[in-house]
């Protein structure tokens, strides 16, 4: 090999002598640019969906290249804390919530005294004569996955509140229909079938001989694969005129823990 041979081939050496550094970034690059661009053909061919896609691919690449970051290169616990509290309220703005409204509560009920009239028409031999349907709306800006209701009942004297000391206990042991997707924006209802002892707590409600409350809580996952519950809680007033608003809101039990 000749001299000029041998100058030539030592940058080759150099190159084959990079810092352990180097090669750890160049590998985190090459994975955020494959990240990006598995986002980016993800955004492309469903932006006509909604604008609200490119939100979210936007967000969860920014929230990967931050702990990527973070894990190869910091050690300062402070700056940890910090950016974990940026990714929590990039979390907050882009996570669902599903809540009900005033008139979220509908009661079906041809077996009670006295009956109410038929809302819906006899299709199948699966009508649902007795049942209370509740509408569930998502607030968020992605979509609420594999969710469910579940409710209870609990009758006590008329007039009287529930005990300071109650816990809201799945009585019922039941989930309100299947577990669903709620899109952004969307309400969708789910329904539970009223049993003969609920039946007979509406008629003591309705001749003023009781006060009846139905409790429980919606239960979800969001796009941060989180679990997240919103309990609710209603007292029904058969006295109200407008029959969508006759479930009103208990006192306690229809505030999220913080981190739901």
């Amino acid at each position: 090999m000749t001299d000029g041979d041998q100058a030539g081939a030592e940058p080759e050496r150099k190159d084959d002598a990079a810092s352990p550094k180097s090669e750890i970034r160049e590998t985190a690059l090459g994975a955020l640019r494959s990240i990006s661009g598995h986002l980016k053909y993800a955004v492309d061919t469903l932006n006509w969906l909604s604008p609200i896609l490119t939100a979210v691919a936007t967000g969860l690449l920014v929230w990967v290249a931050i702990w990527q970051w973070i894990e190869m290169h910091s050690t300062d616990g402070t700056l940890r804390e910090s950016l974990r509290a940026q990714i929590k309220s990039s979390e907050l703005q882009l996570r669902a919530y599903l809540a009900m409204d005033a008139k979220a509560f509908e009661l079906h009920c041809e077996s009670c005294d006295p009956p109410d009239a038929p809302k819906i028409e006899k299709k199948s031999a699966f009508y649902r004569g007795n049942f209370i349907m509740v509408f569930v709306r998502n607030s968020g800006q992605t979509p609420a996955i594999d969710s469910y209701m579940h409710g209870s009942w609990k009758e006590m004297p008329f007039g009287a509140t529930l005990p300071l000391d109650f816990k809201f206990p799945n009585i019922e042991n039941n989930v309100l229909d299947d577990k669903g997707t709620v899109n952004p924006g969307d309400s969708i209802p789910g329904a539970e079938d009223l049993s003969s002892e609920t039946i007979q707590m509406i008629n003591r409600a309705r001749k003023h001989q009781a006060t009846i409350f139905f409790y429980g809580e919606i239960v979800f996952r969001d796009v941060f694969k989180k679990i997240r519950r919103t309990p609710f809680c209603r007292i029904y007033d058969p006295d109200i005129g407008d029959e969508t608003l006759r479930f009103g809101d208990c006192p306690e039990h229809n505030s999220p823990a913080q981190d739901d």
